[in-house]
């Protein structure tokens, strides 16, 4: 469920604006004791018009001191970003205990007034829950997934550089053995190269 909730307003001059979240938890159900996890929660606004400053606040008691956020815990999204990434950061004690630990991450916006600027400004502060749902096992899960890839521009006769996104969906810290990329003709039909990794990173 995505929530938006209208919180305070500066202004008499209304104007609704929609705000949510979208996944709308923080959640794993096969971290190990020393794992780290990483989770990206868009920020979705419908009309970024103007700059938003941010802020969150965890409530999780247990989980508290786990929890972290690439940039801190304040940021600025700027005007025109309709998606906005926050990324969460998990790092699971090696003494934790094997159970589900369960939480909520508060998430608050409010437009920044810009300097020199007079008149009436509309302004709405708004806010959204980011529920937290984290399972400690002592199971191990080992998987991958391909998140997308990426060609660059290459001038004719020189080497093409492609960068592969691939997620570890497991929760033990291991590498690909083999990637394989074939290259097929314009038809899509024959296989012109075929190159070969095997040295790949954790």
């Amino acid at each position: 469920m995505i929530i938006g909730l209208l919180l305070i307003i500066f202004s008499a001059n209304i104007v609704f604006a929609g705000f949510g979240i979208s996944p709308p938890e923080v959640w794993n159900n096969h971290l190990r004791p020393g794992s780290h996890f990483e989770q990206i929660i868009y920020l979705v606004q419908s009309k970024p018009v103007a700059n938003l400053k941010g802020e969150v606040e965890i409530d999780a008691p247990e989980v508290g001191d786990w929890i972290s956020f690439e940039g801190g815990k304040e940021f600025i999204i700027p005007a025109g970003v309709q998606q906005y990434p926050l990324k969460v950061l998990v790092d699971v004690p090696k003494d934790a205990e094997f159970k589900t630990y369960r939480g909520k991450i508060w998430v608050r916006t409010s437009p920044i007034q810009e300097q020199g600027k007079e008149g009436s400004t509309v302004g709405i502060a708004l806010g959204s829950i980011i529920d937290i749902n984290l399972t400690v096992s002592a199971e191990e899960v080992r998987g991958f997934l391909p998140r997308g890839a990426t060609i660059k521009d290459a001038e004719k006769g020189r080497s093409i550089e492609v960068v592969l996104r691939i997620q570890n969906v497991g929760n033990v810290e291991e590498n690909l053995t083999k990637v394989t990329l074939d290259v097929y003709d314009a038809y899509l039909k024959n296989i012109i190269q075929t190159e070969e990794i095997t040295k790949i990173e954790k």
